[in-house]
């Protein structure tokens, strides 16, 4: 059914990626209670906002209000990157008898974040610039598929992503943090002496409690036996004692050290480790 166009309201609805849900309508001078009873808020934040987009299908770019809104979306979690990933909805609705999703326009997902004199703006890609990436097999020596199929916060992987077949949920520990060092640096003494060096190198990492919880997941740069990890990228906040954290073996996604060896999954490995590189080629083709 076509709202009322003298009535026409527009909302959005972001969703994160740790379940988190904000909800606003744009160019409204009061919140809308919806159907379900679900509430869109407005007020400074809302009447800030503006959407632009281009005919030709580039991104699409929200401008949002203040960062330091407490009831919106607050710096922190922006540089925390909390939304990164995030999927946001837009529809359009009788603001006289609103109903949530009743008029749905678009779906999109959060795309990079910018920040200037206190306004952040986030550039949006729709479910068709999602679909122009580029796909298809690569010719490389290291595995391209996703260690275990899935992602340790639970993520749903790409079917083309999808070939290594072993369960990697089988593998994943629970520790707890014992020595903080920095935002990239700790050490779990419950690991000591239970697994080797590099064990979990490459492997997944995310936090359960404490003020990384509901963060995105970090790569493991490098693991040693007595339970020192050292992670690819910080974490926002530095990990405190006593912080539970989800750890997952590592894959370096090389054939013989870690499909073969490590993991027993050779037959299933996403990659050409035997074919000569384009150096070696050129070199011997001109011979």
């Amino acid at each position: 059914m076509t709202v009322n166009i003298e009535r026409r309201t527009q909302c959005i609805r972001f969703e994160a990626v740790d379940g988190t849900i904000l909800r606003f309508v744009l160019r409204y001078p009061g919140a809308l209670v919806m159907s379900n009873s679900e509430v869109y808020e407005s007020g400074d934040l809302a009447m800030k906002t503006d959407i632009s987009a281009t005919v030709e299908g580039g991104a699409t770019v929200i401008d949002v209000g203040s960062v330091y809104s407490a009831d919106a979306i607050t710096r922190q979690q922006v540089d925390s990157r909390k939304w990164d990933g995030a999927f946001v909805y837009s529809f359009f609705t009788d603001w006289a008898a609103p109903v949530e999703d009743e008029e749905p326009e678009r779906v999109y997902q959060i795309g990079r974040v910018r920040e200037e004199d206190e306004r952040y703006t986030l550039e949006l890609l729709s479910l068709m610039d999602l679909l122009n990436q580029t796909s298809g097999r690569l010719i490389t020596p290291g595995c391209l598929w996703t260690f275990g199929d899935s992602h340790i916060n639970g993520e749903i992987i790409a079917s083309d992503k999808s070939k290594c077949k072993i369960d990697a949920t089988l593998t994943d520990v629970d520790s707890v943090v014992s020595h903080s060092i920095s935002n990239m640096q700790f050490r779990a003494s419950a690991l000591n002496a239970t697994y080797a060096n590099d064990w979990f190198g490459n492997g997944e990492l995310i936090f359960t409690t404490g003020l990384n919880a509901g963060l995105s997941y970090s790569f493991v740069k490098t693991y040693l036996t007595n339970g020192t990890i050292t992670l690819a990228t910080p974490f926002y906040f530095t990990p405190q004692v006593g912080d539970e954290f989800k750890i997952r073996v590592g894959c370096r996604k090389r054939f013989t050290e870690d499909c073969i060896t490590k993991h027993t999954n050779g037959k299933r490995f996403g990659a050409f480790p035997h074919v000569p590189q384009k150096s070696t080629v050129a070199k011997f083709g001109a011979q």
